[in-house]
Parts: C-alpha cells; structure tokens; sequence
C-alpha cells in the first residue's frame, strides 16, 4: 500500500506541474508601443518595442509546441538537417493588434484592400537546427516576400540576438530569390548574397520592412540546434 500511495502522489504531481493553463489576455496587445522609423534604401525600417502586454507567458505557451512543416516538397530537407514549421494563434478577439498593423500601413503609406488585408490570425515560425550550423559565410534561404513583412522576435534573449539580415545578391544569388528553395537547398553564401544590414532580434520587438528587399532569419552559431527560433510573422 506505501509503495501505491507513493506512486499516486507522483503522478498527481507530475501532471500538475505538466498542464498549464492560458486565456486571452495571456496572448494580448499592449495598447501602447515605443516606435523608431529608421529610414533605409528607398523606405523606412520601423522597430516597435513592447508588443506582447505578457511576452515570457507567450513564450512559455510557444516553446513546447510541437513543430509541424509548413510545405511539403519533393526532396525536403526539413526534418532531416533542420525543423522549420508553422503555428497558428487566432487573435482576431484583440482590438489592439488590429489597431496596431493600421498604423503600420500608415507609416507606408497603403490602404487596405483586396491584395493588403490585416490578417490578425497569428502566424508564428518556428524553426530548428538538426546539423550543426555550417559556418559564418552561409546564409540560410535569403528571399523575398510581399509589400511588408513584420516579424515579432519571441525568444528570451539579450537585445543584441541575432534577428534579421538583408541582403544585396550577386548576379549569381539574384535567380534564386524567384525559385522556392527554402527546404530543398537552403544554405546560400556570399558568392550569392552580400549581407548589408542585420537588424537585432529585441525579445518582444517588431520589425517591420520592404519584402521585397532579400532578407532571412539570422543564423550565426547552433543556439537554435538547443532551443527553437521563435517568430511571429504578418505579410501585407
């Protein structure tokens, strides 16, 4: 009977310290931000601090979901050298974030229509290394993207962390960014792309720029082979 009781006691502990619990307002807007405009190229590159009124509670939820891809190709990598997958947050309770991406699209001077629509259905990458990260000139998948990106940074870690790069491509690089290469070969270097800028990925911070100046995320070391990149992605 000791050795049931003991045995009782551990699993009732074990899933109380396992289950966690979380609402909206775990997930919401602050209703109020710090904004810097950087001019850059022909446009602007806009920081915003404070985005997430709970950031580590977001990152609590996110850190241990599972990774699920986001495309299937023939020939993928993902899930044999990296982890890349998607999740989805519906957050469309939120006045506040839809307040905030109106805003954004002031600042670049867009409306919104049938192609520019606030979509405030969350869309977090997620994104892990299997290999070790092959070396200080590769680059992974330098692309574009659409009229804006906005990337909100969700890993715990000192404002200097690595974020993301824009890239000038050479002559070489220049064809891939209108192939999708992002799973079936997607370590680039610097006979393709030039990296101009890299742009610190502040815990809790957004981002926002021109898609289509070539950009990735910013790999340096194997920090992401321990633990899971975490991003929150909206394309305008």
């Amino acid at each position: 009977m000791v050795a049931l009781q003991a045995i009782s006691h551990w699993f009732e502990s074990d899933i109380s310290h396992v289950i966690m619990f979380y609402t909206h307002a775990d997930f919401a807007f602050n209703r109020e931000w710090r904004v810097a405009i950087q001019p850059y190229r022909n446009s602007f590159i806009v920081h915003i601090d404070d985005v997430y009124k709970h950031p580590y509670k977001v990152y609590e939820y996110l850190k241990d979901i599972p990774i699920k891809s986001h495309k299937s190709s023939r020939n993928s990598l993902n899930g044999l050298k990296f982890f890349d997958g998607q999740h989805h947050c519906d957050n469309r309770w939120d006045p506040c974030r839809k307040k905030l991406y109106e805003k954004i699209l002031q600042v670049y001077h867009l409306k919104e229509d049938d192609e520019c629509k606030i979509d405030t259905i969350g869309l977090v990458n997620q994104f892990r290394l299997v290999e070790d990260y092959p070396g200080l000139d590769y680059f992974f998948c330098p692309h574009i993207d659409n009229r804006v990106n906005l990337v909100t940074y969700l890993n715990p870690q000192a404002d200097t962390g690595p974020g993301t790069t824009l890239y000038w491509p050479t002559p070489e690089g220049e064809k891939f960014l209108y192939k999708d290469t992002e799973h079936n070969d997607p370590w680039k270097d610097v006979s393709e792309f030039c990296p101009e800028l890299s742009i610190f990925g502040k815990f809790n911070s957004m981002v926002c720029f021109p898609g289509q100046w070539p950009h990735s995320q910013t790999i340096i070391d194997n920090r992401y082979k321990e633990k899971t990149r975490l991003t929150e992605v909206i394309f305008f």
